[in-house]
């Protein structure tokens, strides 16, 4: 009968966190479409102003700020996405940062956490969500450890204790070619190792060794439900690395991830503040389609002001009109995934159908990577980008794909192909 009640309260939980990434996809997407366009205005104020001016200044502290909310988006997104992972080129620089920036909010204030993060640090192939959520779990069982010696010990002895902290370290690591009989799960080569490390509780041996197993927890039953290291433990064994754990009673804890380096690593492109005269640009007609009146406005002054001739559409039904009208003399559209009367899908396949010259950039604030698998391979629109975008990577994709370099391309905020 106990058993029955876990696995029904497990059930509920199941429902609940279903429904509420849902939601939070929902909330998302359109979170996305906003902040495009805010970055979208902020390029274009940038531009007309002098590099000298005092003014940049502020309006680059305001498009930070943007890409910061644009990272809290990505979050929710891959909290409510049910697909499988999709793994690129990725440094863990980003989401350690925001995720102890997140945890100093939410943490007691007589812990402090700290990141000291390699500036060298090297690439992984990872699926980004999936390291968020190792790094958070790791961090909230750390925090957790730590509360609970504060707990027994409001006043810990000795120096080290005076200050409980969190180090989450990450660094370029290369295993020699050695047997290791303590850690046979070693292999030689190039990592990057995470460290997230506490002056917790601790562990002594015997729950050490089971610290990984489903549903084992030593937490009360309204505070863990023993799936976050069993979780953390899945993805690193996914992702080709391994996880070694050193405790000790009333010491401390440090778990070391081990990720294998990739040699897949795209270069970074230009600055937040590069000025439009310095982009590409050219003179074929765009048909811009989205139903969001900010982005069609921002998309058109930047694209018009790079020399195109531009036509805008506010949903997809409008865009296939303006494609049979205007179809002959169109180059390109870039069409927004979800709208109104016909979706961005339904509008590709169309257009795609009447074997028509034109090419096609798929635009969404949901992950693109899922949605890439719904499209059959007769429709598969020239790139991808993702909202929110900034104008000056817009303006990369357009001419990449016009130019016919647009293949297999995605696009991020910061520009990185995926």
């Amino acid at each position: 009968e106990r058993e029955m009640k876990n696995l029904e309260r497990q059930l509920l939980h199941s429902q609940k966190m279903e429904a509420v990434g849902t939601l939070a996809g929902g909330v998302a997407h359109d979170f996305n479409n906003i902040l495009t366009g805010i970055l979208g205005n902020l390029g274009l104020a940038m531009d007309r102003l002098p590099p000298d001016s005092d003014l940049r200044r502020y309006l680059e502290t305001a498009g930070l700020a943007a890409e910061r909310a644009r990272d809290l988006t990505r979050h929710l997104l891959t909290f409510s996405r049910v697909t499988e992972p999709t793994k690129k080129p990725m440094s863990l620089a980003g989401p350690i940062q925001e995720t102890v920036r997140l945890l100093a909010q939410a943490l007691d204030r007589r812990i402090q956490i700290q990141a000291k993060v390699a500036k060298d640090l090297a690439r992984i192939e990872a699926d980004e969500g999936q390291m968020s959520q190792v790094l958070m779990n790791l961090c909230v069982n750390a925090g957790d450890a730590v509360e609970k010696r504060l707990a027994e010990s409001p006043r810990p002895s000795g120096p080290a204790s005076e200050h409980p902290a969190i180090v989450v370290r990450a660094a370029n690591v290369d295993l020699p070619d050695i047997p290791d009989p303590i850690q046979n799960q070693r292999r030689p080569g190039r990592y990057v190792r995470l460290d997230v490390e506490d002056q917790g509780c601790g562990m002594d041996e015997t729950t050490r060794s089971r610290i990984f197993e489903p549903f084992f927890t030593t937490k009360p039953i309204d505070k863990g439900t023993g799936l976050g290291l069993s979780t953390v433990y899945g993805i690193v064994r996914q992702h080709l690395g391994w996880i070694e754990v050193e405790s000790e009673p009333d010491r401390g804890t440090r778990f070391s991830v081990y990720l294998p380096v990739t040699l897949n690593a795209p270069a970074e492109t230009g600055d937040q503040g590069e000025r439009f005269g310095a982009l590409p640009g050219g003179t074929e007609t765009i048909l811009l389609v989205d139903d969001e009146d900010m982005i069609r406005d921002v998309g058109q002054e930047l694209l018009e002001s790079l020399g195109y001739q531009v036509l805008v559409a506010g949903d997809g039904q409008e865009a296939l009109d303006r494609f049979r009208t205007d179809g002959g003399r169109l180059d390109l559209i870039i069409l927004d995934m979800i709208m109104p009367r016909l979706s961005g899908l339904e509008v590709l396949k169309k257009v795609k159908s009447t074997r028509s010259r034109v090419k096609i950039i798929l635009s969404s604030g949901n992950l693109l990577d899922s949605m890439a698998g719904t499209i059959p391979k007769e429709a598969a629109p020239e790139a991808f980008v993702a909202k929110p975008y900034r104008i000056q990577d817009l303006a990369r994709i357009v001419r990449r794909v016009l130019d016919g370099q647009g293949e297999e391309e995605r696009v991020s905020v910061k520009g990185e192909s995926r």
